[in-house]
């Protein structure tokens, strides 16, 4: 009589990929993890040496374009621009910041330089459509997003900035101030100062901002690589799909991938690769442009609390705060609002004139406002 085969070995065979999978997924939180610690370690050293050094640099910004720290709309102007050579606002931001703890620019001008960057920021959207034109996808598949992108920013932004402009000059920011607990500061102060010191003491100003800028990148792209990088594989999913066709959900969607990711540089970003492919429908990604446009300042309300909060955290408020009001304003007309976006977007892919113009006067609105007010 054959003897039974012995059942133990099939049931650790079956234990061991179990365990293995456990295994990998701690192994990846704890990746994950480490690269977030790093990450906000150098965006962290970014933000201290760019407050350190934003004495140095700001001197020669105002021999290079005039009256930035005085003048509102040169600050909205510079900032703007900014955000254009870097292709993100949130480095612009930081660096407001530190102009204002030295006392470089007034608290008005900050929150114009802030707005300004923000502005700006979808700029990198329009670059990668030019980088998928060149490689020959056609002109308005290629360039959509970076369009619409910019059509939601304004519309969104341009009124919320003189909200916000107006509050400010009524004194909103002396109503309240956001304190940083000192035992905070104290401890940011220990564990930077000695890196912070070491970087401006050996090197000129300018190289020193940089170093800043770069400290400030690499600590956003480390903290987007541990928890930002399933944004895509989730906006293909079905479900989001079904979330993307209620104005209320998408503008949820873009605010929350928006601050997993940090920079809606990344999270517009990834827009266009999906528009290209067809995983997403132009007319139903305002709202989450929209979300986007408001946790984007999170960074920067991180930066304002590690620079002592105060006047800074409430500037940064401030303009969430006028953001998010003009936005909810055009989610409950939605259907008007939406008409009026489709309609001008309409209008800049009529013609390569009318494509070549808005180009144009991406550039030329921002110059206006630095040279000639």
């Amino acid at each position: 009589m054959a003897s039974r085969p012995p059942t133990e070995p099939a049931a650790s065979s079956q234990a061991t990929p179990r365990k293995r999978g456990v295994l990998w997924r701690v192994g990846d939180v704890v990746r994950r993890c480490l690269l977030a610690i790093v990450g906000l370690f150098l965006f962290i050293l970014g933000i201290q040496l760019m407050r350190t050094v934003a004495a140095g640099v700001g001197p020669l910004l105002e021999i290079v374009l005039g009256q930035v720290g005085e003048q509102p709309l040169h600050a909205l102007a510079f900032g703007w621009l900014l955000a254009y050579g870097v292709m993100s606002g949130s480095p612009v931001a930081a660096f407001s910041l530190g102009l204002y703890t030295s006392d470089f620019i007034t608290a008005e001008t900050t929150y114009m330089m802030i707005m300004g960057s923000r502005l700006g920021a979808s700029f990198i959207v329009l670059v990668i459509g030019l980088v998928a034109l060149s490689r020959g996808q056609p002109r308005e598949k290629a360039l959509a997003m970076g369009v619409l992108s910019f059509l939601v920013t304004y519309s969104v932004y341009l009124p919320a900035i003189l909200l916000g402009w107006i509050l400010l000059r009524l004194g909103v920011l002396e109503w309240y101030a956001v304190p940083t607990p000192p035992e905070l500061l104290d401890f940011i102060d220990r564990l930077f100062t000695p890196f912070v010191g070491v970087l401006s003491d050996r090197l000129p100003a300018i190289a020193a901002f940089i170093v800043a800028l770069v400290s400030i990148y690499a600590g956003l792209a480390l903290f987007d690589k541990a928890f930002g990088r399933r944004e895509a594989e989730e906006l293909k999913s079905p479900r989001m799909h079904r979330y993307l066709q209620h104005p209320a959900a998408a503008f949820a969607v873009g605010a929350l991938i928006t601050f997993a990711s940090t920079s809606v540089s990344l999270s517009l970003g990834l827009l266009v690769p999906l528009y290209l492919h067809g995983y997403i429908d132009r007319r139903k990604i305002v709202p989450y442009i929209m979300g986007a446009n408001i946790t984007t300042f999170i960074d920067t309300l991180i930066a304002a609390i590690v620079m002592g909060g105060g006047i800074l955290a409430n500037i940064v408020l401030l303009e969430m705060a006028s953001v998010t009001f003009v936005s909810i304003l055009a989610l409950i007309g939605y259907r008007r609002y939406s008409r009026g976006i489709d309609g001008a977007y309409r209008v800049v892919f009529h013609s390569n004139w009318a494509i070549g113009a808005f180009l144009v006067a991406l550039f030329a609105a921002p110059l206006l406002l630095l040279f000639y007010f």
